[in-house]
């Protein structure tokens, strides 16, 4: 992790961006920092963002690492002010809405986007509408949801359910623009990069999620009367992934006929290998030999067992056939022979990588056990999907699920790469193979 000082996190927390700093605080008590700093520059983030309840929790929290007393008691007289701000103003007397834009990178990722934003909605009590339109990899429609197509749906609402808003959207970016615009001031201009918590006391008629969402980092803003205050990170997504994420019942029963034919009666060891893609963010770094030395020592330890592989890797899938032959099986998917991501590929319908996306995760999650990398969002839907009493999991490098994000606030505008990138599609950008 790189040294975070003191004074950026304060800067952003108070002049830069709060949602950075957020994280910077997370990150550096997650590593058990002993000083009450962040813990402090918590309560300012909690004050800039106007949730006075819980810039008071943290700056209990300081006072128990000892804080200095005199910055504690000017933040409570911040707090005291911001309460009755709060209790001056009116409380919304209409229904109010949260649209949640597709995040339009890998498809689980695009989920951990959904499953922030609507633990977002259950702490403003805004109504979720979401659509994964043009800028979604696994859409071949640009103009209506395509999250439908994989899942149930979550609300009655579409995108041409939001009332009319005039002035009344957030981020004001969005005024008078047309919400299916894909990529719009994401990374850079007015209104980009907007974190999560900034959205938590809004008063405009509709906000608009268009920027990364980490579940991980909004755990700790839930307010103490939220049925999930308090509880582990795994605990939420599995709360979350029960409410809300169904998948349509003809993949259901997909997986229910391929488990049913190639797992029944054995013990099934999973495993995930990424393409070479995925390594180019983590600088480099290939943990596939780690993730095969793993599979090889289960399987000798278990002679009986089967391998069920899930890769986008063509050559990966011929090593392991040589190496396991029948017992060895997968799925008749879409794979890479040179490293590209498949939805560089188009060969077959966008829908259908979702679907196998899909087909994989869930029929991995029925594993006995499951090797594999533990930053892939893949692997960790597996791990919030599998019963943990039944399939053993075991990851590669830290757990993606805890892992506090800041990427996203200091990456460079990748959108920067194209003249055509600010309005189209992400699979428009790049040329088919």
């Amino acid at each position: 992790m790189a040294v975070i000082s003191n004074d950026d996190i304060v800067h952003n927390a108070l002049h830069g961006d709060p949602g950075l700093a957020d994280a910077q605080c997370q990150l550096l008590i997650a590593n058990k920092s002993s000083s009450p700093t962040p813990w402090i520059v918590s309560a300012l983030i909690a004050l800039r963002v106007g949730v006075p309840d819980k810039a008071m929790e943290w700056v209990d929290h300081a006072r128990r690492y000892g804080g200095d007393v005199q910055t504690l008691m000017d933040i409570e007289r911040e707090i005291s002010r911001a309460r009755i701000s709060i209790l001056r103003q009116p409380q919304p007397s209409r229904p109010r809405y949260h649209l949640i834009t597709c995040w339009g990178y890998g498809f689980w990722a695009d989920v951990e986007h959904v499953l922030g934003h609507l633990l977002l909605c259950e702490i403003t009590g805004r109504f979720p509408i979401i659509h994964w339109g043009a800028n979604s990899w696994y859409s071949d429609d640009l103009h209506n949801d395509g999250f439908t197509r994989f899942f149930d749906p979550i609300s009655p609402l579409g995108i041409d359910d939001l009332p009319p808003h005039a002035g009344s959207i957030f981020p004001d970016k969005w005024v008078g623009q047309n919400l299916r615009r894909v990529i719009f001031n994401r990374y850079s201009g007015p209104g980009s990069r907007v974190p999560m918590i900034s959205y938590l006391v809004r008063q405009e008629l509709v906000t608009v999620a268009d920027f990364f969402a980490q579940v991980a980092t909004l755990v700790r803003w839930l307010p103490q009367a939220h049925p999930m205050y308090g509880k582990s990170v795994e605990d939420v997504y599995a709360y979350l992934m029960a409410r809300y994420i169904h998948p349509r019942p003809e993949i259901t029963d997909q997986v229910e006929s391929f488990v049913g034919k190639h797992f029944s009666g054995r013990h099934v060891l999973g495993a995930h290998i990424r393409n070479n893609d995925k390594f180019q963010e983590l600088g480099g770094h290939d943990p596939t030999q780690k993730i095969n030395q793993l599979v090889k020592e289960y399987m000798d330890t278990h002679p009986d067992s089967f391998l069920f592989l899930m890769t986008d890797n063509s050559h990966a899938l011929a090593h392991y056939q040589e190496r396991y032959g029948e017992r060895l099986i997968f799925t008749n998917c879409l794979r890479s022979h040179n490293g590209k991501p498949v939805t560089w590929i188009a060969t077959k319908p966008r829908e259908e990588l979702g679907l196998e996306i899909m087909l994989d995760t869930y029929i991995g999650a029925r594993c006995d056990a499951f090797i594999g990398l533990g930053l892939s969002s893949v692997v960790a839907a597996i791990g919030n999907l599998a019963d943990p009493s039944r399939t053993k999991i075991t990851l590669v490098g830290p757990k993606l699920q805890t892992f506090i994000n800041v990427q996203p606030y200091i990456m460079e505008d990748p959108t920067r790469t194209s003249e055509k990138a600010d309005t189209q599609a992400p699979h428009e950008l790049e040329p088919a193979e």
